[in-house]
């Protein structure tokens, strides 16, 4: 498996094609009707940074993107106020829409953790202090029993028909748990 940023068009849209199969097609959460080409997209993904997981064959396995404070109003500032915590908008990321393939989610974690360690990699190369999520309440779970410096930040909300919570991750302390589970030696293949 290979892990990528997104550095053309046409790789964001692989991206944007597996979202709309999970997003659309598999869970219902957003219309199909309101995509266009088989393509899940909105307004935040013009200034956004993507990542892909792909495998042996280059078919695209997984996908997220990062939103980054310092480009624009996260979606998730509506539920959390990371600056009471002394966080700066600038230097804060949110996580967003994370999909991987149905058959690739339930056979192992590499895709969660490869993509997670590729945006952990690109977000402290650039000094981000916090990433912000609204995970769903099974990736919640996950993210606390794989031991992620994750922390709730307000009440469990109901977003795109799913009940999530709101978290932040304090991005210095992601590596070392990351790599506690063997995600750096994803990148490094």
């Amino acid at each position: 498996m290979r892990f990528i940023v997104c550095e053309t068009v046409d790789q964001v849209r692989l991206g944007q094609a597996l979202r709309y199969e999970v997003y659309c097609i598999e869970k219902g959460w957003i219309d199909p009707s309101t995509c266009d080409d088989g393509l899940e997209t909105d307004e935040y993904d013009r200034l956004a940074v993507h990542f892909l997981a792909l495998d042996d064959e280059g078919t695209p396995v997984g996908t997220s993107r990062l939103l980054l404070g310092s480009r624009q109003i996260l979606p998730a500032a509506k539920y959390l106020n990371l600056s009471s915590h002394g966080i700066a908008p600038g230097n804060v990321a949110e996580v967003s829409r994370l999909a991987a393939h149905e058959t690739r989610r339930s056979q192992d974690l590499k895709v969660f953790l490869g993509l997670t360690k590729l945006m952990w990699v690109w977000g402290n190369e650039r000094s981000m202090e916090a990433c912000a999520a609204i995970a769903d309440v099974p990736l919640f779970g996950l993210l606390t029993r794989l031991g992620l410096p994750v922390i709730s930040m307000a009440p469990p909300i109901d977003y795109l028909g799913s009940k999530c919570i709101p978290v932040a991750f304090d991005v210095p302390g992601m590596g070392p748990a990351l790599d506690r589970r063997g995600a750096g030696e994803l990148l490094a293949s």
